[in-house]
């Protein structure tokens, strides 16, 4: 392993001096030699799957496209690519504690690279020099995924911090996010990545007022010396995007191709999903012979890649390369791609309801009528999303705890070898009761959470502290959490509009809808009987659990669409 070479590069040598300079307390040096071991490694890897290497960026983005880099050890490349670039870029002093964070990095990217990435005959793996403290592995195991407390690690360094913020914005804990940001930002206030992540997490929330802040946040860093990074350009045209969709302010969505033709450069084009975003901002600007351009590099870059490895690509390469053909104008193409990729992936409700909304802006200025859904022809993917709508009062909970069970039971033996997901709002009654019940019986079963507001604006429609703490605690169980739009553009959404678009968006990404439901109309907007008369429309099937009626569970469009999707 010591003696690897990859052009003038020597790995053995590298070692030497990487430990040469950290034993001198170089910290800057000891971070630059730990980003070249860093890039020079990852364009071996390139190299070997026969694919144009470029620097770090662009190459980990690459090589977590062919599915040969995959977390933890992504989240590791890009922090230790992150500090090489503060070093490199005099971004920030560093100390110490960065010096043993590099090389406990370092440890990780020789552990991918001939271990994971490698093949290595059995018994013959290589011998591997421990580098970096034990105390700092044992963190990095911790702060690989959103679980755990970082009390301790927030004192120790800033990019510790950075790959815990990022798990729980990924996760949508956006306020546990928040805080832990905001601790953060005041011990590191000149630290770019996490001002980057702040904005990231107003960009989640989606609020006018959020998405100004975020902008905020990022402009000095596109503005400065050198024209910002490809992260920054990425998280600031996505901000300028969602508020042109809240807008339709045409300037925004010209800002945000500018930046994302910026980051799409910047990678040497080797960034495809910046290629497709400037593309198919050009098309929605009304500039379809620059979006076909650049959608054809992007198309080409990808199934280039694509023919190099043996793995099933992740879902966003799919989509990506998805979106690109259809950007190009190979229609007929791009559908079967979109319908493949839906249909191989389980998608989480945020993701599918992203791509739902991209491609229906595209059909739109391709003049292609009806929903994106309806295009596709598509209905579901190996999951069975099981919506579950109903009361906050109950008259019985027991034994509408009961009647839950027999009817997830039901479903479970109409859809066997399914991946079971359960849609809820977390609203108090039968939402919460639904969860209780089906984490509670021998299917496994996966929560998806789709909300009105953000959870902060959420949680004031609770009426006890009991109840509050009751849903944060389900909320966790949560695999993705969507905060869903009212679907017509505004500024300032009503709490009417923000529960009808909440509550449609959860039927229409159902396979099956569960009502607990007393057959009356609805009392307000987003109510039950709107959700079921929704369902209905669509031929979803249904289950009523009557809540009025004992025993009385009743089934509709159920054995029709049984077949259709088993």
């Amino acid at each position: 392993m010591r003696d690897f070479r990859w052009g003038a590069f020597h790995l053995a040598r590298d070692l030497e001096r990487l430990s040469a300079v950290h034993g001198r307390s170089a910290h800057e040096a000891t971070a630059l030699y730990a980003a070249r071991i860093l890039e020079a490694l990852s364009s071996a890897a390139m190299e070997r799957l026969q694919l144009e290497a470029g620097l770090a960026f662009a190459n980990l983005v690459a090589l977590e496209q062919t599915e040969e880099l995959q977390r933890p050890w992504l989240n590791w490349a890009h922090a230790l690519r992150r500090m090489g670039n503060d070093a490199r870029h005099l971004r920030r002093e560093l100390g110490p504690a960065d010096s043993e964070l590099a090389l406990a990095f370092v440890d990780r990217w020789l552990e991918w690279f001939f271990r994971v990435f490698t093949e290595v005959a059995a018994g013959a793996e290589p011998a591997f020099p421990r580098l970096g403290k034990p105390d700092l592995h044992r963190a990095l195991d911790t702060l690989s995924w959103p679980t755990g407390a970082v009390d301790a690690e927030l004192e120790y360094a800033p990019v510790l911090t950075t790959l815990w913020a990022e798990g729980l914005i990924d996760a949508m804990r956006l306020t546990e996010a928040q805080t832990l940001l905001t601790r953060a930002t005041s011990k590191f206030p000149g630290n770019a990545r996490l001002q980057q992540l702040r904005a990231l997490l107003l960009s989640r929330r989606g609020e006018l007022a959020d998405l100004e802040e975020a902008e905020t946040i990022l402009r000095p860093q596109v503005s400065a010396r050198g024209g910002g990074d490809e992260e920054a350009f990425g998280i600031l045209a996505g901000v300028l995007r969602r508020r042109w969709r809240r807008t339709r302010d045409r300037a925004l969505l010209e800002r945000a191709g500018r930046l994302y033709a910026a980051g799409y450069v910047a990678s040497g084009r080797q960034n495809a999903w910046l290629g497709v975003a400037q593309s198919s901002c050009e098309l929605l600007l009304d500039r379809p012979e620059s979006s076909v351009e650049i959608a054809r590099q992007v198309s080409s870059l990808i199934e280039r890649r694509l023919e190099r490895v043996s793995r099933r690509p992740s879902y966003w390469t799919e989509a990506t390369l998805s979106e690109a053909l259809l950007l190009c104008g190979r229609v007929e193409l791009a559908r079967e791609r979109y319908r493949a990729a839906l249909s191989r992936h389980d998608v989480p409700a945020g993701q599918l309801t992203s791509t739902l909304n991209q491609l229906g802006d595209l059909l739109g200025s391709l003049g292609i009528a009806g929903p994106a859904t309806e295009w596709l022809e598509w209905k579901s993917g190996p999951s069975l999303r099981i919506g579950i709508v109903g009361h906050r009062n109950l008259p019985d909970p027991d034994r509408i705890r009961a009647e839950l069970k027999s009817a997830f039971q039901s479903v479970f033996e109409a859809y066997p070898d399914h991946e079971v997901v359960l849609l809820t709002s977390l609203a108090e009654g039968a939402d919460r009761l639904a969860v209780e019940v089906a984490l509670a019986g021998t299917v496994q079963v996966k929560i998806e959470v789709i909300l009105p507001f953000p959870v902060e604006e959420y949680r004031r429609d609770f009426g006890t502290s009991e109840s509050v703490e009751e849903f944060q605690k389900l909320l966790r169980l949560a695999r993705e959490v969507v905060v869903s739009r009212a679907s017509q553009p505004s500024e300032n959404p009503s709490r009417e509009q923000a529960y009808v678009a909440a509550s449609r968006t959860l039927v229409e990404l159902s396979d099956v809808v569960v009502a607990v439901w007393n057959g009356e109309p609805s009392k307000g907007p987003g109510g039950t009987a709107e959700s079921v008369e929704l369902a209905r429309q669509r031929a979803l099937p249904l289950v009523w659990i009557h809540t009025e009626r004992i025993g009385e569970i009743s089934r509709e469009n159920w054995q029709r669409s049984t077949i259709a999707l088993g």
